[in-house]
């Protein structure tokens, strides 16, 4: 539970990304190290400058992690990182890959076949109709579908799918 809290932490800090992140995990090993580190030993990896540092040192992102743990418990959602064996093999390929990915359900399936269902944010009523019907398609062929969570099309799919498995 205590790593979980770290992960957490590093994965809530805005302007951080998943490039700068992958760069203080191989230089510091854990985010409990970095957590603890000060700025000029952040400083000291490539592509973090002041400002960044002084994000990670924000205050903000330390507040009420033992209950946002708690929250994730309570809720059985999974805190999956780059680090785990269950993290996709697929995503570990991409340059800019998640550091962590926030799973409810069956996080077996992670690494199964599956089809990236992604498009417009600003969807037409004829591309949120193709969407449902190919979803449900893909669903009622026991296919996963996955996308990155973004609005417009991208939502519709994750809609269709839930309401699909239920």
């Amino acid at each position: 539970m205590e790593e979980l809290k770290y992960w957490l932490w590093l994965s809530k800090i805005k302007g951080l990304g998943s490039i700068k992140t992958q760069k203080l995990i191989k230089q510091y090993k854990t985010p409990q190290t970095i957590y603890s580190l000060n700025i000029k030993e952040l400083m000291k990896v490539e592509g973090i400058g002041e400002k960044v540092a002084k994000e990670i040192l924000n205050k903000k992102y330390k507040e009420n992690l033992e209950q946002q743990v708690d929250y994730l418990y309570r809720n059985n959602i999974e805190l999956i990182t780059f680090k785990d064996n269950k993290y996709p093999k697929k995503l570990k390929e991409i340059y800019d890959m998640p550091i962590c990915l926030y799973v409810k359900g069956n996080s077996e399936i992670l690494n199964k076949f599956s089809i990236a269902v992604i498009g417009c944010r600003d969807n037409t009523k004829y591309g949120e109709n193709v969407t449902d019907k190919l979803v449900s398609d893909l669903v009622n062929n026991n296919i996963i579908t996955v996308s990155g969570l973004a609005k417009g099309i991208d939502s519709i799919s994750h809609k269709v799918t839930v309401n699909k498995k239920r």
